[in-house]
């Protein structure tokens, strides 16, 4: 059985031995032609007995023969070594082709598949004959398919690509992200041929430099300050959150110790503390008092850790601060006001209880109030401290319940109530009950005030604005009360009755509005206005006048000024109807005058009296007849 290298053997004839072979048959050839054809002699003296020119003829043919025979096996064997050695190539090619773990691919000059590799199929999940002769952009995403139709042309014009990303579709239909790198080949005219291209997954990259995004985006838009220091505590990196917070820039603080922000005001043994516990691998959690740039002081709480590397080693610190300022004036301003708070609870003239449906804490003024102890109070209902029944006939229980879940729900309550001391005397008080959060817990602060003397004070306060009124509903003058404002603050029924004043006009309550309808009873309302304004001018002022008004009528007006202890608060006007009073003393005066002329026209002497004997008339006659001077005796001389 024949072999493939003695197959090649015989399908490849040594060159040489038929340049030989050649040689020889020339030599039987040549005396051939020359007997046959030439000089009709015989063979065996031709071919044996040549003479000079023919042996140099047939030496030099044989000559040629060999050296071709010679010439034609050495290219023989150069091209089958080359032959070989591109066979060696080619399988080489083919094995790491096939078996590379990079994925593969030939293109036309169209952008479809020649060729891919095992590694490209196993990464997409096709088999060879679903994707030969395809288009490329057929297994990539939209965007993706957009830039390979921009930048294949490119590619072939340039000749090689690097670092193309795309996005392609795998047969399940999930994305794989990938980067290409690729040259092309040119046939023997130098014109395009294919395009030979590798493919890496990069999906696992991509997500490493996302994810490595994200965390510098989450560093550089974090709200805390984040610094980074190598291993002697130089800064090496600071997001903008310090630059915002401290004042210092990124390149103000490269290089720089953090020490830029000592105060002062941290002991020298807490950094002693941090270093320790860093260098030693631990984490540092505290509070600092640093300072800004600019000099001011603010509160940060931190918290230092070692950075290793994959070998275990520490090589950098991370520092991630948060600035606490804010946090700890609250904290200060809170801790002031539960002093303030606990300072006006114990202290406080109310009593004041926290409490749920029971008891929680009292005051001082509380055990005071119900006359008994703290012990006697927390722990205890309401009810406990009522009487059954409240002045308005409910049960107390009841009642304080109702109030109680009111408050709870958010309604803040506010009402009187009986109590009842520890000693069995009832109290009237004042209740104000609103829900507050303690410790994440909604309870009620009640606040007490005992209103005992407050409340005989308004029954003392509520008689005497009852005899006040009695007394202005039952005095005959005409009462009006106007505060500094111009607003009617009140009047009586008589007021009303004396001006004719419909109810209307009185509820507004203005006093201008009063005055427009009363002026067009006036003879002088000018005059009247007038003197309206000069007393509301002069607060001090006292006035009295008498009216006059158009139908005959006349009223007295007397006015002063309306104080709550030295203060001004309005004026009090009175008026008093005089108008019979006003007429008798006209008719009075008419009759003395008719008298007086009756006395004077009688031709006796006329002398009249008191009853005590004084002169208090005297007419001519009497004054001819006796010579009295009316000046000396009238009022002064008696007849005595």
């Amino acid at each position: 059985m024949k072999t493939r290298t003695d197959s090649k053997k015989l399908d490849a004839p040594n060159m040489v031995l038929i340049g030989i072979l050649l040689g020889i048959s020339f030599w039987i050839i040549d005396p051939l032609v020359d007997v046959y054809l030439l000089s009709g002699d015989t063979f065996l003296n031709n071919a044996f007995n040549p003479d000079s020119q023919e042996i140099w003829l047939r030496s030099f043919v044989s000559f040629l023969f060999l050296s071709f025979g010679i010439f034609a096996e050495f290219n023989s064997s150069r091209r089958k070594q080359s032959e070989k050695a591109l066979r060696d190539s080619e399988a080489k090619f083919r094995l790491l082709y096939e078996d590379a773990p990079l994925g593969y691919q030939l293109l036309n000059g169209k952008g479809n598949i020649l060729k891919v590799n095992r590694a490209w199929l196993s990464l997409l999940g096709y088999d060879e004959d679903e994707v030969t002769g395809r288009w490329f952009g057929d297994f990539l995403n939209e965007d993706s398919r957009a830039k390979f139709m921009n930048r294949f042309p490119i590619f072939k014009t340039q000749g090689e690509v690097h670092g193309a990303d795309f996005v392609m579709i795998k047969k399940d239909g999930t994305s794989l992200a990938v980067s290409l790198d690729g040259r092309i080949s040119r046939n023997e005219r130098g014109e395009f041929k294919q395009t030979h291209c590798i493919l890496r997954d990069e999906t696992e990259r991509m997500r490493a430099e996302e994810q490595i995004i994200k965390l510098s985006q989450t560093v550089e838009q974090s709200p805390v300050s984040v610094v980074l220091t190598d291993l002697k505590g130089n800064i090496e990196y600071v997001n903008p959150k310090f630059t915002e917070l401290t004042g210092y820039a990124l390149e103000e603080a490269l290089g720089q110790n953090p020490r830029i922000l000592k105060s002062g005001q941290t002991a020298g043994e807490e950094y002693k503390n941090l270093w320790a516990t860093i260098t030693g691998g631990g984490q540092w959690r505290g509070e600092f008092r640093n300072k800004k740039k600019n000099g001011e002081l603010f509160w940060e709480k931190a918290s230092i850790s070692p950075i290793r590397n994959r070998k275990g080693e520490i090589t950098y610190y991370l520092g991630v601060k948060e600035d606490i300022t804010d946090k700890k004036r609250i904290e200060e301003a809170l801790l002031d006001r539960e002093a303030k708070y606990r300072t006006l609870f114990e202290y406080s003239v109310d009593g004041i209880f926290l409490m749920t449906d029971i008891f929680l804490d009292c005051n001082e003024q509380a055990c005071r109030m119900w006359a008994c102890e703290r012990e006697d109070i927390v722990g205890h209902s309401p009810v406990k401290f009522s009487p059954e029944f409240q002045p308005d006939g409910r049960r107390s229980d009841e009642s304080a319940k109702d109030k109680i879940d009111s408050a709870l729900s958010g309604k803040p309550q506010r009402f009187y109530w009986k109590h009842l001391r520890k000693d069995g005397i009832l109290i009237d008080t004042e209740v104000a009950l609103k829900a507050i959060i303690v410790n994440d817990r909604k309870i009620l602060q009640a606040t007490v005030r005992d209103m005992t003397e407050q409340k005989e004070a308004e029954e003392r306060l509520e008689l005497s604005h009852s005899l006040l009124a009695a007394t202005l509903e039952s005095t005959a003058d005409g009462i009006l009360v106007v505060n500094t404002k111009g607003e009617i603050e009140s009047f009586n029924r008589k007021f009303l009755q004396l001006w004719s004043i419909p109810e209307d006009i009185i509820a507004l309550k203005d006093d201008n509005k009063a005055l427009e309808f009363v002026l067009n009873q006036l003879k002088y309302p000018q005059q009247f206005l007038d003197g309206v304004k000069n007393l509301y001018a002069t607060p001090e002022a006292e006035s009295f006048d008498i009216l006059e008004f158009k139908d005959g009528k006349y009223f007295e007006r007397f006015s002063l000024p309306q104080k709550i202890g030295e203060d001004i608060v309005g004026r009090v006007w009175s008026f008093r109807d005089v108008t019979d009073r006003k007429r008798a003393q006209e008719a009075f005066s008419e009759e003395k005058e008719r008298l007086a002329v009756t006395l004077r026209s009688i031709g006796d002497g006329v002398i009249t009296t008191d009853t005590e004997g004084f002169v208090t008339l005297i007419n001519s006659v009497a004054e001819r007849l006796t010579g009295w001077n009316p000046n000396r005796v009238l009022k002064k001389g008696s007849l005595s």
